[in-house]
């Protein structure tokens, strides 16, 4: 049964901390990509056979605009792949650049994994570093307060040490500061807000700017 368009509004939903898979290296025709989109292709990447049968059930693996518009609006998904799938379906643009990334052409409207792993470069980070340092942004004032319960607006590697291995914080959380953690990443983010010397501490606006 081919795969039809579904004429639905789509409802943007809250962001909420998702640790994804990263996207494989990209070719040439991969184009930049905010870090919301970047989650979002790496997000429904990987979940790609949920979200390739939910037209019809069968898997031919390929996503149509109606696949994304079904997951849009079941409430059976999760928040994350809705928020994702939304993203991509409302950007006639990034939808058009994931559609082309792996091979170029002309678009056909359907998108295979491959085309959602090369869709974005982030430059300077890879993906996995942008997610993380996204999760960590929203996630700023439960990592400040890790070490003795106080938020002072700095995010220091005890508090990332801490949540890192604490039980108490949920998974993605957890795989975000251990990426923050890496020596060159964090130093990277320490001084993406406003330039000099690492302190050792990161603002906000540090890990809003790292990743562009």
């Amino acid at each position: 049964m081919p795969k039809k368009r579904l004429a639905i509004t789509v409802a943007m939903l809250t962001v909420a901390g998702f640790a994804v898979p990263a996207l494989t290296a990209t070719p040439a025709y991969a184009a930049s990509c905010n870090t919301n989109q970047a989650i979002a292709a790496a997000t429904v990447a990987g979940n790609f056979s949920t979200v390739d049968t939910a037209y019809d059930g069968t898997q031919d693996g390929l996503i149509s605009r109606t696949d994304l518009d079904i997951v849009v609006q079941g409430f059976r998904y999760s928040n994350n792949l809705r928020f994702s799938a939304a993203l991509i379906l409302g950007d006639d643009n990034f939808f058009r650049q994931i559609d082309t990334a792996r091979q170029g052409g002309q678009p056909d409207g359907l998108l295979s994994l491959d085309d959602l792993n090369a869709a974005c470069t982030v430059a300077p980070c890879n993906t996995s570093q942008a997610i993380a340092a996204e999760t960590i942004a929203g996630n700023f004032s439960t990592v400040d307060m890790a070490y003795d319960g106080t938020q002072d607006g700095l995010i220091s590697r005890t508090d990332l040490d801490i949540v890192a291995g604490g039980s108490d914080y949920p998974n993605y959380l957890r795989d975000s500061s251990r990426v923050l953690l890496d020596g060159d990443f964090f130093r990277e983010i320490d001084t993406a807000g406003q330039g000099g010397q690492p302190d050792g501490l990161l603002s906000v606006g540090d890990l809003n700017a790292a990743c562009g």
